[in-house]
């Protein structure tokens, strides 16, 4: 009996034979994890790009999150390089890291140039970490909030940044100088009075690592703590991103 997947990737093929009506719809039907699977087991790069190319940007970029790095490498060889920038800085930063991270210098500089300034700023400035530490893991979008705030005015905030931001497991609580003092769990945040201030409910010695923490001391931490995501501090207590359980999920 075939697997979900394995019947995911037959009609993946028959889709791709057939008008682009077709493609479309069948991956309304699934996850990008799904498909992201499927696309690992087709034969060749070459298979992989020309599925990637008639997908939409939005889902081909969302595919590409749960490819591994080195195969994402391999894929880009037959995309054009326009188009490859294109989808990497429709993806997280700290993934577009992993992917170029894989590719010798001249190609992955050559992105960089073709992708828009800001996303690539952002990738060149996690790139200067060291590999396998925090500073090349994190994520530079967040929740900040400040501890003078209501619960009532943090919750409409939310609502104003919250579909702009991947991840919101905790709202890091910092002060007029960015230095953290604080962190929120967003569900003691939605249970509490709305007219408490965050100092009254945040914790004020929250688990922080720092840009040169290796990944498995993280993950340990991450682990260890049961947390969902941790904060990323420089010497000064100053926030500089967050890594999430699932840029180490492959270490727990």
């Amino acid at each position: 009996m075939e697997t979900r997947t394995e019947v995911l990737l037959t009609e993946l093929r028959e889709a791709l034979r057939q008008p682009d009506g077709a493609l479309q719809q069948l991956l309304e039907e699934y996850a990008p994890q799904d498909i992201a699977e499927a696309l690992s087991m087709m034969d060749s790069p070459t298979e992989q790009a020309h599925a990637l190319l008639l997908m939409d940007e939005a889902v081909a970029s969302e595919v590409i999150e749960y490819l591994e790095p080195a195969l994402v490498d391999e894929i880009f060889e037959h995309i054009p390089l326009e188009k490859a920038a294109r989808l990497l800085q429709l993806i997280p930063a700290d993934d577009a890291a992993q992917i170029l991270d894989e590719l010798d210098e001249a190609k992955a500089e050559a992105l960089l140039q073709q992708m828009a300034p800001p996303e690539a700023r952002e990738v060149r400035e996690l790139l200067e970490y060291p590999e396998n530490t925090a500073g090349r893991l994190m994520v530079r979008q967040y929740v900040r909030v400040r501890p003078d705030w209501t619960v009532e005015m943090t919750l409409d905030y939310l609502r104003q940044v919250g579909s702009e931001i991947e991840t919101i497991y905790y709202l890091y609580v910092v002060d007029n100088r960015q230095r953290l003092v604080g962190v929120c769990s967003l569900r003691d945040v939605v249970i509490s009075d709305p007219s408490k201030r965050i100092e009254q409910i945040m914790e004020t010695e929250p688990v922080v690592v720092q840009p040169e923490t290796d990944q498995e001391e993280v993950a340990n931490l991450l682990s260890k703590y049961d947390l969902l995501a941790v904060p990323v501090v420089d010497e000064l207590g100053r926030m500089l991103g967050i890594v999430t359980v699932d840029d180490v999920v492959d270490i727990l």
